[in-house]
């Protein structure tokens, strides 16, 4: 047994030597590279569904390719989970076909496409997607506690608070897929907290039938990172989670700084910084000390801000929340600039400044001036900031020199400090006026220099701000001093406008913040079988909750919300009571604005909407493509409607129509329809749920035509002439001045050695020059339009007529091995020997061979590549022929073998075959490595 054992295994392993077959396939260029895609919609789906799967053709570039003709793919799946069809076939002029999938079972199912090699696609392709069917009916049953999960949210969807405020969390039960579930009876919530930074406010309980409780953070006054556990014992098994909670303090911390202008020209120049305090949340705070700053920069032009930090001239005093500084420099050179800030116990920043070549105010570059406005985005409630308002010149391209193309750039510099020098004279010695100006695109800005400068008028669009100071900076630019009043103990935004007689106007928004004060109102939906439970939050700038004694007004309900000094509100609306589904939370009370307010919508169905494509690039071969998809999501997982929903989707073109979707009670998802109105026109369309604020984007793309050949056939000038065109096959042709025309084709469906064509016969034609106009229509593609001259007629050949004499045949590399494909090479010549190309061959096998490529034609050297594959010696037979020649058949004997015979050792599959069925494959792998040129004898090899 021992010998037999070790023979087996022996056998084994040299089986694993054998080599494995590789082949190469027709060289071809990138572009021309055909790739098979495969998109199932949507992936995920509820059992008893029935989703759609998209295979489609695109080059390497993603970009949609049109079978010429029909293209079979072969399908394989997971049988026990879905049901597809064997085979789908994408139509000749088309990129994708469809085919449908019914669910069978839950689990992942994987779906194989899968192309033999053609005269298309050159290889075998396939490709594997997965599609997950899922359960959407899950409940929750006594006993089974892997099924439940507990976690900790927060209603701002953060968990950042400040110092001495509260911070609203809801303790939730879900279920492994994520949903809300209800609790199976009275659930105790065991809390665990930092207590020395925060308290807790909260029910010990989830009650039977809900699934949250509300847990009210209070922080005290020390800022640090607190920690929150919750534990919840279901049939003895213990649930845990855990979270933590980052508390800021909103005092002084960070320095933020603003350089304005931020591009002067070269120059004797002043520059304005404004510094802003922060807190570490980069909301503007007053400094709670005196805080000395240091300023310095990169540039020997700026050494006073050096010196005078060195001096501590640059305070920014306790409740002030900013500093401005004017300095001015000799700057000589181009350059970037960097001025940076720092102050003890603060984080420090930094900003650029960029020098460029000045444009001087009479330049003749300045063909058209506006103004730009420069703010920081921020003020505080009661801060102050400065702006800057600098007048530029719009680049026109139509007076630059061409030479300045040759000027290269290096990423992120500023076109006003690249060297021009090079192509100067050569630019004024042929008339132009060159500047730095002119390396902008057209309608590019550049600052310009040495302006004599009026001032502005400066209005503001509310009472938020004060404008308290407007002053012209040596004639270059002006400066605007705002200062926040406070009057109204809120935030919002500020629209400052500055027109300048003679250049125009320039606007700037900014936002006013507040030290706690409101700035924005979140609205957050718990949702049971019966009820909305709408919670209601206030955060300041920082997206951190804050108490306040805010009321609001729930619009068309009529329900009044009072804060009461919390930094939240509730409100439970039962579902049966809704009516009018569009909600709006107002503000009410003396000196508030609608920036407060907050908007929502309640459905029967509560869920977020995915909007799904299969591809993003359509071909236009006719006006309607159901390709479209929504399903519907709730809580990261897919959710099925309980009544009847309709999706409005809206188009951004008006080439495009978009239907909309209605997901019917019971499913998740729903097909929509696209509809193209004009085939010939490109477009890149944007696809909306304005409901819920998503979009996605396809695009519609036409496609070249290969250039046609054209080809004139007469014998002398009293025959008729006929011209071919040589194009895609079945494409229209429209023939332009038809008045000596005896017949013409419509449509390129007669076919040569050459390709496909279309045919017209003229009249006799006496001159040397034919002129041909006509276009070619094909679907999906560009028109395109032939108005050509043809000087030379060729001797006309009737199809089947032999001018050229006979084809020669000749076959090379007819060995293959057994069940692999391969392939063999048909060589086709002349009488003269020469290659002969675009002949075409056509295969014909039988039961033992199966083609792969059973019609093709030869490349330049004359040969064509047969890929087939076979079990055993046979024979296939060929024909070949072409325009002008005698067609010839050859039959052709396949040799197959199982090892390479360069080993030495050859043995054709009848006998393989014939020794397993008679003595069993064990004992035929022996005799066959008895056969071999290795003999063992005692464990060694001779």
């Amino acid at each position: 047994m021992r010998i037999w054992k070790v023979m087996l295994i022996c056998s084994l392993l040299y089986l694993l030597t054998l080599p494995v077959e590789s082949y190469t396939y027709p060289e071809q260029s990138s572009t021309n590279y055909i790739i098979l895609n495969l998109s199932l919609m949507p992936e995920i789906i509820e059992y008893g569904g029935k989703a759609s799967g998209f295979i489609y053709l695109t080059d390497v570039n993603g970009k949609p390719v049109l079978a010429e003709d029909d293209v079979r793919i072969h399908l394989s799946h997971s049988p026990d989970i879905v049901s597809i069809p064997e085979e789908v076939v994408i139509k000749a002029n088309d990129f994708y076909t469809v085919f449908e999938i019914e669910t069978k079972d839950i689990g992942e199912a994987s779906i194989t496409a899968a192309i033999k090699s053609t005269s298309l696609m050159h290889r075998e392709q396939n490709i594997t997607k997965a599609l997950e069917i899922v359960d959407t009916n899950i409940q929750y049953s006594q006993g089974d506690v892997e099924d439940i999960r507990v976690e900790i949210e927060s209603l701002t969807g953060n968990f950042i608070m400040l110092t001495d405020s509260e911070l609203p969390l809801l303790i939730v039960i879900k279920d492994n897929y994520g949903r809300y579930i209800p609790a199976p009876h009275d659930l105790q919530i065991k809390l665990s907290y930092s207590a020395e930074l925060i308290t807790l406010e909260y029910n010990p309980y989830i009650p039977k039938g809900s699934s949250y409780i509300i847990a009210k953070v209070r922080s005290y006054n020390l800022s640090g990172i607190a920690y929150i556990t919750a534990k919840i014992d279901i049939d003895g098994k213990e649930i845990v989670t855990s979270t933590s909670i980052s508390i800021t303090s909103d005092r002084a911390s960070r320095l933020e700084i603003h350089v304005m202008p931020p591009l002067i020209g070269k120059g004797f120049i002043p520059i304005d910084i404004l510094i802003i305090t922060t807190d570490s949340n980069g909301v503007p705070v007053p400094a709670d000390r005196d805080i000395i700053v240091k300023v310095t920069s990169s540039s020997p032009s700026l050494s006073r801000l050096d010196e005078n930090s060195a001096l501590s001239k640059y305070i920014i005093r306790k409740g002030e929340y900013s500093i401005s500084i004017r300095e001015y420099g000799m700057f000589t050179s181009t350059g970037r600039v960097s001025i940076s800030v720092s102050a003890s116990g603060m984080v420090g920043t930094s900003a650029t400044l960029d020098v460029v070549e000045p444009l001087m105010d009479n330049n003749s570059k300045i063909k058209e001036r506006v103004l730009k406005l420069f703010m920081p985005e921020n003020i505080a409630e009661r801060g102050i900031i400065t702006g800057v308002y600098q007048s530029y010149a719009v680049e026109y391209d139509e007076d630059d020199c061409p030479r300045l193309q040759d000027i290269t750039m290096q990423e992120g510099m500023h076109v006003g400090m690249v060297d021009i020098s090079s192509v100067i004279d050569e630019c004024k010695n042929e008339g132009y006026i060159v500047h730095n100006i002119d390396l902008l695109d057209q309608g590019g800005l550049y600052p310009i220099s040495n302006v004599s400068i009026n001032r502005a008028y400066v209005t503001i669009s509310n009472a938020l701000v004060d404008v308290v100071a407007n002053n012209v900076v040596n004639n270059m630019y002006g400066v605007i001093t705002i200062k926040g009043n406070g009057s109204s103990g809120r935030g919002g935004d500020v629209t400052v406008t500055v027109n300048l007689q003679g250049v125009g106007n320039a606007t700037s928004t900014i936002h006013v913040v507040g030290n706690r004060i409101p700035d924005r109102t979140i609205t957050t939906l718990h949702e049971t079988p019966s009820e909305y439970h709408i919670f209601v939050t206030t955060v300041e700038y920082g997206n951190r909750p804050v108490r306040t004694n805010m009321q609001y007004i729930v619009n068309p309900l009529a329900i009044k919300l009072d804060m009461e000094g919390s930094s939240y509100a509730m409100i439970v609306i039962p579902k049966d009571s809704i009516r009018d589904r569009r909600l709006s939370i107002m503000p009410i009370g003396i000196d508030v604005n609608d920036t407060l307010a907050a908007h929502m919508e309640l459905t029967n169905d509560s869920f977020d909407v995915k909007l799904m494509l299969p591809f993003t690039t359509i071909v236009p071969i006719k006006n309607e493509y159901r390709i479209g998809y929504v399903q519907l999501f709730k809580d990261g997982m897919i959710y099925t409607a309980s009544s009847d929903i309709n999706i409005r989707i809206t188009s951004s073109s008006d080439n495009v129509l978009i239907n909309n979707a209605i997901v019917r009670k019971g499913s998740s998802y729903a097909q929509f329809t696209l509809t193209i109105g004009n085939l010939l026109r490109e477009d890149s369309v944007k696809l909306s749920i304005p409901d819920k604020g998503i979009e996605a984007e396809i695009n519609i793309v036409l496609l070249d035509l290969d250039e046609p050949n054209i080809i004139a056939y007469s014998n002398n000038t009293n025959d008729s002439i006929e011209v071919r065109i040589y194009t895609r096959k079945g494409a229209n042709i429209v023939w332009g001045d038809t008045s000596n025309y005896i017949e013409k084709d419509h449509s390129a469906i007669r076919v040569d050695g050459k390709g496909f064509y279309a045919r017209a016969l003229l009249k006799p034609y006496h001159d040397e020059q034919l002129d041909i106009v006509a276009s070619i229509v094909a679907p999906g593609y560009r028109i395109y339009n032939i108005n050509q001259s043809i000087y030379k007629f060729i001797p006309y050949v009737e199809e089947d007529g032999n001018t050229y004499g006979a084809l020669n045949l000749s076959v090379k590399r007819t060995t293959l091995y057994a069940g692999i494909a391969g392939y063999i090479e048909v060589v086709v010549n002349d009488i003269h020997g020469n290659p002969v190309s675009m002949a075409k061959v056509n295969v014909y096998g039988n039961d033992d061979v199966e083609i792969l490529t059973n019609t093709l034609y030869t490349n330049d050297d004359g040969i064509a590549r047969i890929f087939i594959k076979a079990m055993k010696d046979s024979t296939i037979n060929m024909d070949v022929s072409k325009a002008g020649y005698t067609t010839s058949t050859m039959q052709v004997p396949i040799t197959v073998t199982i090892q390479q015979e360069n080993d030495g050792t050859k043995i054709d599959m009848v006998q393989y075959i014939l020794m397993s069925t008679s003595i069993g494959g064990v004992a035929s792998i022996l005799i066959f490595m008895l056969r071999s040129r290795r003999n063992y004898r005692d464990g060694e090899e001779e």
